[in-house]
């Protein structure tokens, strides 16, 4: 494991291979006026006031279908020059794919190394057009976290935030967090191995894809 390095020198550390992998499970819930209909509140509602407040304004109405807001998050990644097929991308994979029962996705990111996941969540909130953010911010009104899991080297989580503090804005301290929650597996854990290969990426996670796996990837992934 190489040493911690502090900021300054995080340009050096687009190279090095660590990977963190980000894995959730969502629901869809009912927004809009179909929470009157149904007799349900949003997720993050949770009582009928506040449902019925949030679900007939603005902020909410426009925005119905969760599928169609995140199609677009990968496409404005990839603008900024997050994916691609040179061996230094951030991101390896950002993988989105639908439950076949229709009742929500999965989505999986890997993310070459803890300068990565930085980088990244230190970029994207401060790029993004003001109407995005708005159907970004809007999300968890429309679908809920069945898992939330964090794979990834102890060490090299504890990195995150490190180098780029204004990451935490969007990262959350979801590393940190999974920690404390038992929500981290190591790669110990999964594949008795330090840092696992691409192989062993592919292996549990699928290939490597930028997008809604039912649709082209956005961009050449990675060959391993």
């Amino acid at each position: 494991m190489a040493s911690r390095v502090g900021p300054e020198s995080g340009e050096d550390e687009k190279l090095r291979w660590a990977p963190i992998v980000f894995y959730d499970e969502f629901s869809y819930g009912p927004c809009n006026m179909c929470c009157s209909f149904t007799n349900k509140s949003c997720y993050c509602c949770k009582s009928w006031p506040c449902a019925i407040s949030c679900c007939n304004t603005c902020c909410c109405c426009c925005f119905v279908e969760s599928e169609a807001s995140l199609s677009k998050m990968p496409v404005k990644a990839n603008e900024l020059g997050f994916f691609g097929d040179k061996g230094n991308a951030p991101l390896l994979s950002y993988a989105l794919k639908r439950k076949e029962d229709g009742s929500g996705f999965e989505s999986v990111e890997i993310f070459r190394n803890a300068y990565a996941v930085d980088l990244y969540h230190s970029q994207i909130p401060f790029k993004l057009d003001c109407c995005l953010l708005l159907e970004l911010f809007t999300l968890p009104c429309r679908q809920g976290p069945r898992v939330e899991m964090v794979y990834g080297d102890p060490e090299e989580c504890k990195r995150v935030g490190s180098y780029l503090p204004e990451s935490k804005t969007s990262e959350n301290n979801r590393c940190e967090s999974a920690r404390q929650r038992g929500k981290l597996r190591t790669w110990k854990d999964e594949f008795q191995v330090d840092t696992p290969t691409a192989s062993n990426l592919l292996e549990k996670f699928g290939p490597f894809h930028y997008g809604w796996r039912h649709q082209p990837s956005v961009t050449e992934v990675e060959k391993h």
